[in-house]
């Protein structure tokens, strides 16, 4: 059997209180992959709403509303993403 040390010496880094630095990237990462993924998808609604229907009012209607939507939404998620890694 093994005797393991408790009182290992420390790493030199980690004797003078060495820090990492922060890598969240901030709110610049979730604020692009949000929008590219809300124009993405948006668009990909507005796209199967005209290949269904013939006006163009409901075809606008449905890219607004689906706007409204992807922004809660992303919003909402991005928000539980940066404030998990936060904790």
């Amino acid at each position: 059997m093994a005797i393991i040390e408790t009182e290992a010496p420390l790493h030199e880094a980690h004797r003078d209180n060495h820090t990492h630095r922060d890598v969240n990237g901030g709110w610049l990462r979730p604020a692009v992959f949000g929008a590219m993924d809300g124009l993405v998808s948006n668009l990909a609604l507005m796209t199967g709403v005209a290949g269904g229907t013939a006006s163009q009012q409901t075809v606008v209607i449905s890219g607004l509303a689906g706007l409204a939507a992807g922004a809660f939404s992303m919003a909402a998620g991005e928000y539980t993403s940066v404030a998990s890694q936060r904790e």
